[in-house]
């Protein structure tokens, strides 16, 4: 096969994928870390740790492309581009691996050989993590793509490792090796791979000196470790990351030595490489001193620089540790069994890659009939099975190879489970399974899932070759079977098409801002969308965005002070903020802390309101943060100094001393500030933000619409004497101003996709949807409260089209306020769906009964769901209560008798029974209980004196 029909082949594979990629991409921004990378490529902007500076030079190279629509659309262009490349190389691969095994004799041949390359890389293209990766500004697919054009390199290295130019390629592998640290360091888990594969290939240049090779070996380790060690020590990056670009730097200049050719020119190249590919980093510091609005940890100097590459601003947690593992931290697992339940962990994963099951009913809890399940599963493992056999088949034919290949999918999965020590995912259904990762780590396997879809084509391609007799049979089957991925992941997160969601949501949580205001908001998902339609679509940039969780640094914290954010503390201050007990009539309470983002927000929402309170509680400093002349005088062990051990040694400028106030509880600190609060600018909080974080606040909360205002009382509370006022009645109603949330609901916000049946909505985005669901739900209830019962009924008829997936408030609410209006058939609609919805609650069977026939007339279908009531709890009033009021409305005395006798024997729920009855004001029906009782209970006083009551009214 020649050369030209195999770039052909390439071509049209790449042609193909990246056509249905851009298809299904992302029109604009999406949720997690896209909405920050889109910003920082758009702005050239310091995303955050470890920097990513050439993810974000390139994302802003394809922010440039003049034919494509909106910002954001031409950066996801480059995750779709590299993606279908990655694709139309596992395609090569498989081209290249086959006519070294059996080179074509006939056009069939050559057929089969193509199906068998063209099945690798669909089946790579649609699985599930890849295609995810592939339509969206994520680092994934790009580090992927990274990944494969190093094993591409190493491969084109052995076809012709006779020839001493080849060696160009054992230097070009490096260079993009650490050239990618700037991207994310996935690329570098190819070098177990690559390297097995060099050694085996140049086995025979190397074996007459196997000992000096395996002490070059145990060299290499040791001074690679050392080196980073020694970087970290003294605060440049991280040991990981250092050891990494130290190992693989030495390990090929001692390759390209083994080889006899000691090349001292392209040896000084490949160091020239190596330190030329670091130079990315410097765009960090030079974009940081800039002081660009995202410039996270503000890397202006080398030491901070070393703190972004070491991730220092996630504490310990983000800390790599083998052992114990964290999948045995809470289960009592041993080692090796928590190592197992991690591998599990990626297991899941790799079932989930080409089928909608077990995925959409573990992760997105969607309802899949049995059929679908069943098929599922069948064709996972058919997958599985096929990949089995091709590593077998490779194994035989090609052991060098396959050691190239295998070793990598090895290291991309097992070994770097093994490595990052994941916890449990957070779909397990096992609930003794904890702790739990945030959020699914798919996306981190990317590359595992597209070699294993290499050796799923070879083992089609195998098939092909066995059963070339009946080509015509099975050529059909196995391209079936690589379309199945794309088919059965059409409808999934994978399929970006339309999807407006998260930009819709950003713009929209900053329009309920007024100009100049601070938004507080809760994480990624409520910060980055805003972050992008900020700074990329310019929607109010006057506007604060303040992520309480990077409150919890210094760095973020001075950078508000900087912005305008009115912030009282020093910088030296800022930076001795840490967790503190609260204090309590002058007492610390050791079970509740004060966080360094509490902090932050009592002294805003203090200064903003005036407050400028003395100063009285000394507390603990970070040794670090002194002058080098104050901080040789205490222990280079001694990390946090205690007031007591700093008072006498440090002038009183470098005391940590903190007003009483801000150390107060949360509802004692807002009844003092809050009170008659008057900031001079807006403060919000976003309503994704926790409960935890705004407790003891939420007196002063007034809703407008996505976003909660700070407000004192009085502006919070409704006057219930002029309500009875139009004007003051569309102001507000218990802490919800009804005409700006009604006015940003149904006139201002963006709703693009919400309703589009084809938009896939992922889990992530359901819960964002529902906080416009709660919001309505909110208003709706306002407005009942003031009366104005239409306008609520429409309201909740509006929020009950976002699909919440706690839709029975809106259908609890719909009933009762039809009810009121007397619209019996659609109180009765709502019921039905609510009976549907939760499964039929005995309540609501026992209300649509009453329905069909207090308002229908229709008694057949009234008994049907009073017995659907009892089913549903014997122990509850309602299927008793219902089934007599129809026995005695049949005229049927007996059977109402006999269903009592069976209640009389549980006294509590013969009570019910009768309250239920006083409730519904139904006094014949509970007469004729209450006289049923007494004939058998003559002297229960307690029931007789209700009898009387009954028959008074």
């Amino acid at each position: 096969m020649e050369k030209r029909e195999q770039f052909i082949g390439f071509l049209l594979l790449f042609a193909f994928v990246f056509s249905f990629y851009l298809y299904t991409i992302a029109p604009t921004v999406s949720f997690w870390d896209c909405g920050e990378y889109i910003a920082c490529g758009y702005i050239l902007g310091v995303p955050h740790p470890p920097g990513s500076p050439l993810h974000v030079l390139l994302r802003r190279v394809f922010s440039l492309i003049p034919f494509a629509k909106g910002i954001a659309l031409r950066m996801n262009i480059l995750s779709s581009l590299v993606g279908a490349l990655t694709t139309a190389f596992v395609y090569l691969f498989i081209i290249k691996l086959a006519l070294r095994w059996r080179p074509p004799k006939n056009r069939q041949d050559k057929a089969i050989i193509h199906i068998g390359g063209a099945i690798g890389g669909i089946i790579c293209a649609f699985s599930y993590t890849v295609w995810w990766n592939s339509v969206e500004s994520e680092a994934y697919g790009l580090a992927t793509f990274m990944l494969i054009l190093c094993v591409a390199l190493a491969f084109l290295w052995g076809e012709d490792k006779e020839h001493t130019k080849s060696d160009k390629y054992l230097v070009l592998i490096p260079y993009l090796l650490i050239l990618s640290i700037g991207i994310h360091l996935t690329p570098f888990l190819a070098i177990p791979g690559i390297l097995i594969f060099v050694l085996l290939t140049i086995w025979d240049e190397i074996k007459r000196s196997k000992a000096a090779v395996i002490i070059s070996i145990i060299a290499v380790f040791v001074l690679s470790i050392i080196i980073a060690l020694a970087a970290e020590k003294v605060g440049f990056g991280s040991a990981p990351m250092l050891f990494a670009a130290s190992f693989t730097t030495i390990t090929f200049v001692m390759l390209i030595n083994w080889r006899g050719r000691r090349d001292v020119r392209r040896i000084a190249l490949l160091l020239f490489l190596v330190l030329f590919a670091f130079t990315t980093y410097g765009y960090l510091i030079i974009r940081a001193r800039a002081n660009p609005a995202i410039n996270e940890v503000a890397p202006t100097t080398f030491k901070r620089l070393g703190d972004v590459l070491a991730r220092k601003q996630y504490g310990p947690e983000m800390l790599t540790t083998l052992f114990p593992r964290k999948t045995s931290i809470k289960t009592g697992y041993g080692p090796i069994r928590g190592l197992f339940e991690q591998v599990r962990f990626w297991t899941r994963y790799l079932i989930w890659q080409y089928t909608p099951f077990p995925r959409e009913t573990a992760w997105e809890r969607v309802s899949l009939n049995a059929g679908i399940r069943f098929v599922s599963l069948l064709i996972s493992l058919l997958f599985v099975f096929t990949a089995l056999f091709g590593m077998l088949r490779h194994f035989i034919r090609d052991r060098r190879t396959f050691w190239l290949f295998f070793g990598v999918l090895f290291t991309v999965s097992i070994l770097f489970i093994g490595y990052m020590n994941f916890k449990f995912s957070p779909s397990d259904p096992n609930p003794m399974h904890q702790p739990r990762e945030v959020r699914e780590r798919h996306y981190f396997f990317g590359p595992s899932f597209v070699f294993f879809a290499f050796f799923i084509g070879l083992g089609a391609l195998e098939l092909l070759l066995r059963f070339r007799k009946r080509i015509k049979l099975v050529a059909p089957i196995l391209i079936i079977l690589a379309f199945t991925p794309l088919v059965s992941n059409f409808h999934s997160q994978a399929n970006r098409r339309g999807n407006y969601i998260a930009n819709d949501f950003g713009y929209n949580m900053l329009v309920s801002c007024d100009d100049g205001a601070v938004l507080f908001t809760n994480g990624d998902n409520d910060t980055f969308p805003l972050w992008y339609s900020q700074n990329v679509e310019k929607t109010k940039p006057t506007v604060t965005v303040a992520n309480l969780s990077l409150l919890q640094t210094p760095w973020y914290i001075k950078q508000m002070k900087d912005r305008g954010v009115p912030i009282s503390f020093t910088d030296y201050e800022i930076e001795n903020l840490m967790p503190y007990p609260v204090v309590e009539n002058g007492q610390p309470k050791r079970d509740k802390f004060i966080y360094t983002n509490d902090f932050a927000v009592r002294d805003i929402l203090a200064t903003n309101a005036g407050f400028k309170f003395e100063k009285k509680i000394l507390l603990p400093i970070r040794r670090e943060t002194l002058p080098k002349r104050y901080r040789v005088l205490f222990p280079k062990d001694m990390e946090f100094i205690h007031p007591s051990y700093y008072r006498k040694r440090l002038p009183k400028k470098y005391w940590m001393v903190m007003p009483e106030e801000y150390l107060l509880p949360s509802d004692k600190f807002a009844e003092l500030v809050l009170k008659d609060y008057k900031g001079t600018i807006p403060i919000y909080f976003a309503g994704t933000v926790e409960k935890s974080t705004t407790r003891g606040f939420e007196s002063y909360l007034r809703i407008e619409g996505l976003v909660r205002r700070v407000v004192s009382q009085d502006e919070k509370q409704f006057d219930i004497k002029k309500m009875m006022s139009r004007l003051s009645a569309q102001l507000g109603a218990e802490g919800l101003h009804i005409a700006k949330t009604d006015s940003l609901l149904n006139k201002v916000y963006r709703y693009r996709s919400i309703f589009d049946p084809s938009v896939y909505k992922y889990r992530t985005a359901k819960q964002m949807i529902g906080n416009y669901a709660v919001t309505y739900l909110l208003l709706g209830a306002a407005y009942e409260r003031i009366g104005n019962i239409q306008k609520a009924i429409e309201t909740m008829e509006k929020g009950k089209q976002f699909r919440p997936r706690e839709i029975t408030p809106f259908l609890y609410s719909l009933t009762r306020l039809y009810q009121m209006t007397g619209n019996y058939k659609r109180a009765a609609e709502n019921l039905k769906e609510l009976t549907k919805t939760r499964g039929g609650s005995s309540d609501n069977w026992y209300q649509l009964g009453l329905f069909y026939m207090q308002y229908e007339g229709d008694k057949a279908r009234a008994f049907d769901a009073f017995q659907k009531a009892r089913k549903a709890d014997k122990n509850a009033p309602w299927g008793y209560a219902g089934l007599i009021s129809y026995y005695i409305s049949q005229g049927d005395t007996a059977k109402a008798s006999t269903l009592l006798d069976t209640c009389f024997e549980n006294q509590e729920l013969t009570s019910r029974i009768v309250q239920l009855y006083r409730m519904e004001n139904r006094k014949e029906l509970g007469s004729f209980v209450l006289k049923k009782w007494l004939k058998s209970h003559p002297y229960d006083t307690v029931a007789q004196k209700m009898l009387k009551d009954f028959e008074s009214k």
